[in-house]
């Protein structure tokens, strides 16, 4: 069947048909399959010898199978092929169900389907055959009243019958339902084996053949193929590209996130997860804060928080983990996402004596309890220390072989950038609060409290929130720009994007 099926399809193409030509084409083979399905003739029918109504120019005839034949008429009497069975519904696997015609019997002299064709005739056969006109009236005089007799018997049958036949339609349909969905539908594709082996290959990981340094982000839409794919020692040569391209300013960032994705794309897809994967991360999340792509960082963030579980490395490798799980609770701070928060509290309970978590702790306490006095003061300090080298911060230094992720930075200098974003939103806070409580404020008294190094940053600062108006000598009218300031400070709750945008 599925070479005839072939075989039809490639003679409709050569036959050039037009768009309802294959339209009928289609019909009449899917009314074909559907006989033979539903006939259960797949095995019994000679497909060598089957052929199409179309195909002999007959484009509105239904199709037969090869197998049936004319069955033996009675005498006067002919069956129309319309349909193999009687009084049954054909089942259809492309639609619910079809209203298979039934046989009429016809007469040669007659137009009019008999419902009792037994009857009639015997009725009309009384007497002899050269009867006289006497006897043929009386027959005719008996005819409708036997029929006047019959008809209420028969309404009577045929309602005890349409009532049986509802409820087997009823458990046929349930069968049918049932033995639907537990089979799949007949596929006239590719063989079985070919789909198997497919499938085996999507799930089997590629191993990259593709020799360049450089190459585009593209989003998969197929299966990758290999000659587009670079393999883990070409990887590791284009990350030493890209880091000495940063570290000389030849590299934009654009150019820098486009390759990274590019590189983690090719690890996926061929299933690494080493210690490699984790640094691809680990570079493109410090670029992320650098250059402020809290997306960027997010899915890095999300990436490397599974990596450090999942990875092909062990516990003693992911020396950087309370590093950058510091820098994703501190992005859920700026997000607002203080149920992530909590959670990565409880999991990474056991480093809580670590200085990245440590430190991270604090903030999140001073940020919920409102204490911007002293979150300004660690701020400070840890500013004092990234840009001097000095004071009470003394962080872990950066393990040997992975140098060059300091990126020409202090080590703190990433942890500090994300800082800066939670010190703005809370700078904002305290000024609604400070407007709230007081009618008039000393710029002075107002730039220790906002953690200011100078007045003259806050000056700036003031310019930036469109509120200098308000400044008079040196005092600052909060009564009149507090609701310029309650403005800015509803903007702070603004939606995040799918991938982590503010």
């Amino acid at each position: 069947m599925t070479e005839f099926i072939s075989s039809s399809f490639q003679k409709s193409t050569s036959l050039n048909y037009n768009t309802v030509q294959k339209e009928q084409f289609q019909a009449q083979l899917k009314d074909l399959i559907n006989k033979a399905i539903s006939e259960n003739k797949i095995l019994r029918n000679d497909w060598s010898k089957q052929t199409l109504p179309i195909f002999a120019g007959k484009p509105f005839e239904r199709p037969t199978l090869a197998c049936d034949s004319l069955r033996p008429t009675r005498s006067g009497v002919t069956l129309s092929l319309k349909s193999t069975d009687t009084h049954k519904r054909a089942k259809n696997v492309f639609a619910e169900e079809n209203n298979v015609p039934e046989y009429s019997a016809k007469t040669p002299n007659s137009t009019k389907t008999s419902r009792i064709p037994a009857l009639i005739p015997s009725i009309g056969s009384t007497g002899s055959s050269t009867g006289s006109s006497a006897s043929s009236s009386t027959n005719s005089s008996k005819r409708p009243a036997l029929e006047a007799r019959i008809a209420p018997m028969e309404k009577v049958k045929k309602k005890k019958s349409d009532v049986m036949l509802s409820e087997d339609r009823k458990k046929l349909r349930a069968q049918r339902f049932e033995r639907e969905l537990s089979t799949p539908p007949p596929q006239f594709g590719p063989s079985d084996d070919t789909v198997e082996k497919d499938e085996i290959d999507q799930a089997r990981p590629i191993i990259g053949t593709n020799q360049t340094l450089e190459k585009k982000y593209l989003r998969l839409t197929s299966q990758p193929l290999p000659e587009n794919v670079r393999p883990i020692g070409v990887l590791e040569k284009t990350l030493k590209m890209l880091t000495n391209k940063y570290l000389s300013g030849s590299g934009t960032y654009p150019y820098l996130c486009d390759q990274l994705k590019s590189i983690r794309q090719d690890l996926t897809v061929q299933h690494i997860r080493t210690l490699f994967t984790i640094e691809i991360y680990e570079f493109h999340a410090k670029l992320a804060i650098e250059f402020k792509d809290l997306g960027e960082f997010n899915q890095c963030e999300s990436q490397l928080k599974q990596l450090y579980e999942t990875a092909d490395t062990s516990v003693e490798e992911h020396f950087s983990q309370p590093e950058y799980m510091s820098y994703l609770i501190l992005y859920h701070v700026i997000t607002s996402n203080y149920q992530e928060v909590f959670m990565l509290k409880l999991k990474y309970q056991h480093m809580k004596n670590n200085f990245f978590f440590d430190l991270t702790y604090k903030i999140v306490d001073y940020c919920l309890a409102d204490n911007y006095f002293e979150l300004f003061k660690l701020y400070a300090m840890l500013k004092n220390t990234v840009n001097t080298s000095s004071s009470g911060l003394n962080p872990p230094p950066i393990h040997a072989s992975k140098s060059w992720l300091k990126l020409k930075k202090h080590p703190l200098w990433f942890y500090l950038q994300l800082l800066e974003m939670i010190v703005s939103k809370e700078r904002i806070k305290t000024l609604a609060t400070i407007c709230k409580a007081y009618r008039m404020i000393s710029l002075e008294f107002l730039s220790a409290q906002l953690g200011f190094d100078s007045q003259k940053d806050l000056e700036e600062y003031l310019e930036k929130l469109q509120i200098k108006e308000f400044q008079t000598n040196e005092t600052l009218e909060c009564f009149k720009c507090k609701h310029v300031v309650e403005t800015a400070k509803g903007r702070l709750y603004n939606r995040v994007d799918i991938k982590g945008q503010i």
